[in-house]
């Protein structure tokens, strides 16, 4: 729960080094979670999205890995609603 706080709180500051430093914080907790055996795939994919976002505008190619890798983690969840979501993001990255 804190992970998703974090990421949501990240991809909302308006300075971009803060925000980028807690989705850091968020993806760090994240992966000791899924360490400790838990099952963070649609956690992680959340965070992908938002850092997604926070890349559009300066680098598209990262912001699409991470779109993709997104994607590939609400599949695998069977998130239909993100899935909808990650793949209208995509689209957005495609037409730019």
């Amino acid at each position: 729960m804190w992970a998703r706080a974090l990421a949501w709180q990240g991809g909302f500051v308006l300075n971009i080094s803060l925000g980028l430093k807690i989705l850091g914080e968020s993806l760090s907790l994240i992966e000791q979670l899924e360490r400790d055996g838990q099952d963070m795939r649609r956690d992680k994919g959340f965070l992908l999205a938002i850092l997604s976002g926070r890349y559009y505008s300066v680098d598209r190619q990262l912001a699409r890995q991470m779109a993709d890798q997104s994607l590939s983690l609400y599949r695998a969840c069977n998130d239909e609603r993100a899935v909808a979501g990650c793949l209208a993001n995509l689209a957005q990255l495609g037409a730019t």
